[in-house]
């Protein structure tokens, strides 16, 4: 009983990890060119929901890992899916934005989309993490059945 409500919550948790982040793109996104001296603040804040985002999602997967290989394994896959939908075009938005808007007045790229920039990185740092994690596993379960199979002398 115990395992069923810590599968619920890290599944909720998972839903939790994908939400700051998703709203810390929009955010961060929608303000950054901005011209508004109102706006100067609001990329940061969307950096800091897409860092607290990130942080949940290190902290479920961390927390599935502990609840079995089954419970990772959906856990990592909903949020890899979820990160790659909105961080993936984040990406190539800033990849357009820098090289077709690369000459500003001061010389410098202006501080929100720094912050910007700086959110699609950590998002992508992540992301590879989950690769990274998932091919470890598959290379240590494809190990295990190999070493299971092979008839001891």
């Amino acid at each position: 009983m115990n395992k069923a409500f810590s599968l619920i919550g890290v599944v909720l948790l998972a839903f939790l990890a994908s939400a700051p982040v998703i709203v810390g793109f929009l955010v961060s996104f929608r303000t950054y060119d901005s011209v508004d001296p109102r706006d100067t603040s609001v990329p940061f804040y969307g950096f800091l929901m897409t860092t607290l985002g990130v942080g949940i999602t290190v902290a479920s997967c961390r927390i599935a890992t502990k609840l079995g290989a089954a419970a990772a394994k959906g856990v990592e896959g909903f949020i890899g899916v979820s990160l790659s939908f909105f961080g993936i075009p984040a990406f190539l938005a800033l990849i357009t934005s820098v090289w077709y808007e690369h000459k500003w007045p001061t010389g410098l790229p202006p501080g929100g989309l720094v912050w910007f920039s700086l959110a699609v990185l950590e998002t992508m740092a992540v992301l590879v993490w989950l690769l990274i994690r998932g091919r470890r596993a598959r290379k240590a379960a494809k190990l295990v059945v190999t070493s299971t199979a092979e008839p001891h002398s």
